[in-house]
């Protein structure tokens, strides 16, 4: 009875979450551009009632007839598809070529002033314009909260770190460089910010040459400055990976950490979580935690949290990371830059760091790349622990869970990084065998990679560092470690005769050599024996403590920091919700302008595919949010509609103007041509904005 309880709550709790995360958010799409469709329609009809044309259907819904009413000349019905609605006027054919000698009935669309007829086809757009005023005013009413317009870090080199700001008190200095994380910005160009995402959206849709100002508060010392900040514009990768304006300006996270739904996590913290202080120096905000983080070199550190309104401190045991971008070469020394490979050749192109100068190097010198692997010291690469593990995946379903160290993957034992994934691409979609270390015992699996995108074959894990266990997992080809003898499986002992317990004690034994010009001397493990090697001295390009990061909070992500609500009262609503369709107007254009300058470019561009995985993440956040993505959607499809385009409404609209500026209407050829041509170009754009929308989710 109790297995059958049990199996019932485990069904309810699968169902649930069904629901929640799949079913309602799609039928709230559905419905939601049900609604955005039908009153587009029902602005036409409405004003083609009012001028007197005969209406011959006006539908909710489209495909066969479900059900209806003829109400006089009308037919009022529901069609099976609920995905909007239509009207059909007497003498209105959209996609019917016209013949020239039709002679229009006095009732019929085409039987109506050019006057008349302008108004029946404006009618619709300005219906959705008015739908989004008012579900913005609903939004508002209700409340909703956006990320917060505070600088969460200035990117070095970019202009917001480079912004110059006039203080407008009288405290000292009256003049400083560089916008700093904690930075509240106040107003844009002199208009309110409440919402970071449309600073975002201001600099990409600029042009390059423009520079913004910004009213930003900033507390120093408990008292809070106000100041103007000038700052300029770059180009930077976006969302989809090609360039877009930026100021340089990250975005805001809280102090409170949160789990990626996706993830499965091993390790002390818990979604929730608020970060109060570490290895006991106090964090208020999220920027004060980088500052401490910096000083670490990879030993365990205590973190304190606030769970469930409970003070705690945990133990945590960092992740160390070579992140300064770059190649090694096989003679052991390592060229910092950007790294971008040559079209067409066996060549690298690294963009020296510091500097506007490229060296473009051949693959034959090269032993490895930054990304090969995530760590590499005098090119001794540690072994591999899982530290999450993807839901749904292959790595799950094998039964490997986040903690495990990685013993062997197919034929390679202790793999590295790269080796690890050279092995299931090699692979492909078969039986893997995989050996772990899970609490000291090995444990044998089997898992079977899945074909991510072409030849790319993943199965769902992250991995880091193991930094317990000093086996050596590989050596890189012409390294100071490979030129003193070390070899995959020796086990490290001693840097400098001093013991190590883990890599950060190698990591600092290291960087005390550099910095006392000593030679460096490693003693270690090959199966009984015990054997020392002498590295020499290490020159800084060949290892620079300032190229490593430790990472504190390996697969957990933190919130971001979000405002105030913004909820008002109803006049104010109306107010707020008539300036924001002005603004989400205002910024479509500007997007057009844009791609036509190619300042931002079509890949950023998203379609119906794109659209509706927006919606359901959205939905799945929140039903007010899910109103506001609507109303943004409504006020895209009023304008993109009214757009001098043929076959959507503004392209009826250029011809209108045309009849009404020549006294007669633009011949029929001609406008069946133009149809021809804009219904061909439509379908065309629609076909390549899906599949970038469906590679795009591939890809993610």
């Amino acid at each position: 009875m109790e297995m059958l309880a049990a199996e019932v709550a485990t069904w309810s709790t699968a169902l649930a979450g069904l629901w929640l995360d799949y079913i309602w958010p799609i039928v709230m799409l559905v419905f939601g551009l049900g609604l955005v469709i039908f009153c587009h329609e029902l602005g036409h009809f409405l004003v083609a009632k009012l001028v007197g044309i005969k209406v011959e259907r006006f539908a909710l819904g489209f495909g066969p007839r479900l059900f209806g009413v003829k109400s006089g000349e009308t037919d009022y019905c529901v069609n099976l598809l609920p995905l909007g609605g239509y009207v059909k006027m007497l003498g209105q054919e959209d996609f019917k070529p016209l013949e020239e000698d039709e002679k229009p009935d006095p009732r019929s669309y085409m039987g109506k002033s050019v006057g008349a007829r302008f108004a029946v086809i404006s009618a619709g757009v300005i219906m959705n314009v008015v739908l989004a005023a008012v579900l913005f005013i609903v939004v508002c009413l209700a409340g909703i909260r956006f990320i917060a317009p505070v600088v969460g870090g200035a990117s070095p080199g970019k202009p917001a770190s480079r912004a110059e700001i006039q203080w407008l008190d009288q405290g000292e200095p009256k003049t400083s460089v560089g916008l700093e994380a904690g930075d509240r910005i106040l107003q844009l160009n002199g208009a309110e910010v409440t919402d970071f995402s449309k600073i975002f959206v201001s600099a990409a849709l600029s042009n390059p040459d423009d520079v913004h100002t910004m009213l930003i508060e900033r507390t120093v010392n408990g008292q809070a400055r106000k100041g103007l900040a000038k700052v300029g514009l770059t180009k930077t990768p976006g969302p989809s990976g090609a360039d877009i304006l930026a100021f340089g300006i990250e975005r805001p996270s809280d102090s409170v950490l949160g789990k990626p739904e996706e993830r499965l996590l091993a390790g002390p913290f818990q979604d929730g979580d608020r970060v109060v202080a570490i290895a006991g120096k106090a964090v208020n905000a999220y920027w004060d935690i980088e500052p401490i983080v910096e000083t670490f070199t990879g030993q365990p550190v205590t973190v304190t949290v606030v769970r469930d309104d409970k003070r705690m401190d945990l133990t945590v045991q960092p992740s160390l990371w070579l992140v300064q971008n770059g190649v090694f070469l096989k003679d052991g020394t390592f060229v910092r830059g950007q790294v971008e490979d040559v079209e067409s050749k066996p060549q690298v192109k690294v963009a020296l760091k510091g500097s506007d100068q490229e060296r473009v190097l051949e693959e034959s010198q090269i032993a490895s790349r930054v990304s090969d692997e995530r760590l590499d010291l005098l090119g001794l690469v540690p072994r591999l622990q899982v530290e999450t593990v993807l839901a749904d995946m292959p790595a799950q379903a094998a039964g490997v869970q986040p903690g495990d160290v990685v013993l062997s993957y197919g034929d390679r034992n202790s793999p590295t990084h790269r080796q690890f994934t050279d092995v299931s691409n090699g692979v492909g979609a078969k039986p893997i065998p995989l050996v772990v270390l899970r609490d000291g015992q090995n444990v044998k699996l089997t898992v079977t990679p899945t074909e991510v995108r072409s030849g790319v074959f993943q199965v769902g894990l992250s991995l880091v560092p193991d930094m317990k266990h000093l086996n050596v997992a590989g050596v890189r080809e012409g390294s100071l470690a490979a030129k003193a003898g070390l070899l995959s499986g020796d086990v490290l002992l001693k840097v400098n005769g001093q013991k190590v317990d883990n890599w950060a004690d190698v990591f600092e034994g290291l960087a005390l050599a550099q910095k006392d010009d000593k030679p460096v001397a490693l003693s270690f493990a090959r199966g009984e024996q015990t054997l020392d090697a002498e590295l020499g001295k290490v020159a800084p390009d060949q290892f620079a403590p300032r190229d490593y990061h430790v990472f504190l909070f390996d697969g957990m992500a933190f919130r971001p920091l979000m405002g105030p609500e913004v909820r008002k009262n109803p006049l104010q609503a109306i107010v707020w919700g008539v300036q924001e369709t002005g603004d989400f107007i205002l910024r479509t254009y500007l997007t057009l302008k844009s791609l036509l300058q190619r300042t931002v470019s079509t890949k950023e561009v998203m379609g119906p595919v794109g659209m509706a995985s927006v919606a359901i993440d959205v939905g799945r956040d929140s039903f007010v949010r899910f109103i506001y993505f609507l109303a943004m959607i409504s006020v895209s499809l009023a304008v993109i509609n009214f757009l001098p385009f043929p076959v959507v409404d503004g392209g009826h609209a250029v011809f209108l103007l045309i009849e009404k500026l020549r006294g007669k209407p633009v011949p029929v050829k001609v406008m069946n041509v133009v149809q021809i041509i804009g219904i061909a170009t439509l379908l065309f754009v629609f076909v390549a904005v899906t599949w970038q929308d469906i590679m795009r989710l591939l890809r993610s």
